[in-house]
C-alpha cells in the first residue's frame, strides 16, 4: 500500500507542479490549467461593472447626508460607492474557487488510475482527499470574503498607487443647493401634478424627487467628481483583489491539498475503518503478481529449453 500511495503522490505532484522531465506530452495537466484560469478567468471576473450610474451616485450622496445639508462629497460616500461595486465580486470569486476545486478533484481522479486494481484503496483515497479539498475550498472562500470585506469597509485614499492629485484641493466644501434648483414653471407644475396623483409612500416620493435631483447642476457635478474618484480607486482595488486571489488559491487550496496528500493521507488510510479490507486487497494483488512473475519465469525457462532443443 505504501508503494502505491507514493506512486500516486508522485503522479499528483507532476500533474500540479511539474518539476520533472517525465511530464505528459499529449495534453495539459491540472497545474497548467489552473495557471491559465488564475491569469485569464480572474481578469474576466474583474471586468464586472466597475462603476455606478449617475443616478445611483446622486442617491448615495443624498442618502449619506440624510437630514443634514449636503456639503460636497464626504469620505463615507466613497466607501458606500466602492462597497456597492465590490459586493458584486463576492459570488463570482466563490464560483472561481469552486472551479479550481473541481480541477483538483479531476486531477485526483486521473491519478487514481494507479490504484485502479485496488477498489477499496481507491474509494478511501478519493474520499479523504475530496473531503479535504472541500474543507480547503471553504477556508479559501472565507479568507477571500474577509479580504473583500476589508476592502469594502475601508478605502485607503492615501495608498501610494492611488492617483489623487487631480482631486487634492479641487473639491469645494460648501453647501450644495439641490432641492430649490432653478427650473422652469412646467417642471413645478409637473411635480405638483405628480404629487397629487401618487400615493403617500417613500417609493413614490423617491421617484419624484430623484427626477428633480438629476436636473440639478450642482448634484451632477458632485456625481461626476465622485465617479472619477470611484473609478480610479476601484482600478487599484481590482489589482489587489486579483493578486490576493491568486496567492490565496495557490497557498490555501492547491498547496494545502498537496501537503495533505503528501503528509496526512497515509495516516488517514491506516486509521480508516476499511484498513483491513485495503491491506487484504493489496496482499491478494501482491500474491497474484508474484504468481504471474513465477509463471513468466517458468515460461521463459521452457522457451530457452525449446530453443536449445
Amino acid at each position: 500500500m505504501q508503494r502505491l500511495v507514493n506512486q500516486f503522490i508522485d503522479d499528483i505532484n507532476r500533474s500540479l507542479f511539474g518539476n520533472s522531465g517525465n511530464v505528459c506530452l499529449e495534453s495539459l495537466k491540472a497545474g497548467a490549467i489552473i495557471n491559465y484560469k488564475m491569469h485569464v478567468e480572474i481578469q474576466e471576473i474583474l471586468k464586472l461593472p466597475a462603476n455606478l450610474t449617475e443616478e445611483e451616485l446622486m442617491n448615495i450622496i443624498a442618502n449619506v447626508h440624510g437630514t443634514r445639508d449636503i456639503l460636497s462629497i464626504p469620505s463615507v460616500t466613497l466607501e458606500a460607492a466602492c462597497g456597492s461595486i465590490l459586493e458584486k465580486y463576492r459570488e463570482s470569486l466563490e464560483g472561481f474557487v469552486d472551479s479550481i476545486s473541481s480541477i483538483l478533484i479531476s486531477a485526483v481522479e486521473n491519478s487514481c488510475s494507479i490504484v485502479l486494481d485496488y477498489p477499496a484503496l481507491k474509494e478511501d483515497l478519493v474520499h479523504f482527499i475530496n473531503e479535504f479539498i472541500d474543507s480547503a475550498s471553504e477556508e479559501t472562500k472565507d479568507l477571500l470574503e474577509k479580504h473583500l470585506d476589508a476592502e469594502m469597509k475601508y478605502c485607503n485614499i492615501y495608498h501610494c498607487d492611488f492617483s489623487k492629485s487631480k482631486w487634492e484641493g479641487g473639491l469645494a466644501c460648501s453647501p450644495v443647493i439641490v432641492w430649490n434648483s432653478d427650473v422652469d414653471g412646467n417642471d413645478n407644475e409637473d411635480y405638483v401634478e405628480a404629487i397629487n396623483s401618487h400615493t403617500d409612500d417613500l417609493d413614490s416620493y423617491s421617484e419624484l424627487i430623484s427626477g428633480k435631483m438629476k436636473r440639478n447642476n450642482n448634484m451632477r457635478t458632485n456625481a461626476k467628481n465622485l465617479l472619477g474618484i470611484v473609478t480610479e480607486y476601484i482600478r487599484l482595488v481590482q489589482k489587489q483583489i486579483s493578486d490576493t486571489t491568486l496567492k490565496y488559491i495557490n497557498c490555501f487550496l492547491v498547496h494545502q491539498v498537496f501537503d495533505f496528500i503528501k503528509t496526512a493521507l497515509m495516516i488517514k488510510l491506516l486509521n480508516s475503518p476499511n484498513k483491513n479490507s485495503i491491506l487484504e486487497e493489496c496482499e491478494q494483488e501482491f500474491q497474484r503478481r508474484n504468481e504471474l512473475l513465477d509463471l513468466c519465469a517458468d515460461l521463459e525457462e521452457a522457451l530457452l529449453a525449446v530453443q536449445a532443443f
